[in-house]
């Protein structure tokens, strides 16, 4: 228990959390910068999948270094876990199989009352096993960019379309 309220392992914790964060920003950029063909994308519509991945994944991290792990946290990143497990490929791509049994041992951990070192232990190589498996969104074939354009409502009202009114 004294290694656990350590400072230096908290200190740990938060440098691997902001490292991998960073990681994965850089990535992030580098996609989109690939994509759209501009440093600055700040006009650009990112795809709702995109948008959804980055913030699985960016809780996803979160999780994985937090120092402790209430049953409350599973119940608010329990529904990204499909999605993480499934965007995984590359040279760490897991099957089918796998990823239920990654599901599952997740599940086994956070059931288990009071926490045991086995169910901390299984719970903790879960998670450094879906982390390994995250790719790039470019890898997984993501659009990035969003390639359909819809009108927002300030163009609707421009073009003096109003679909709200009735025409006599």
């Amino acid at each position: 228990e004294t290694t656990f309220v350590s400072k230096p392992l908290s200190l740990l914790l938060l440098l691997l959390h902001l490292s991998v964060l960073a990681f994965l920003a850089i990535q992030w950029l580098q996609s989109t910068r690939r994509e759209t063909k501009r440093r600055i994308f700040l006009n650009t519509r990112l795809s709702p999948e995109y948008i959804v991945y980055t913030m699985a994944v960016s809780n996803f991290v979160g999780i994985v270094f937090a120092r402790t792990l209430h049953y409350q946290f599973y119940s608010w990143y329990f529904h990204t876990l499909p999605l993480l497990l499934w965007l995984t490929a590359g040279s760490y791509y897991y099957p089918l199989v796998m990823r239920i049994s990654l599901l599952g041992a997740i599940e086994y951990a956070f059931n288990v009352f009071p926490a045991t070192p086995t169910s901390s232990a299984v719970l903790q190589v879960a998670h450094l096993l879906v982390l390994l498996g995250i790719r790039s969104p470019q890898s997984l074939g993501m659009n990035i960019v969003e390639t359909t354009t819809r009108a927002t409502p300030n163009e609707e009202t421009s073009t003096g379309k109003n679909h709200d009114t009735k025409q006599d």
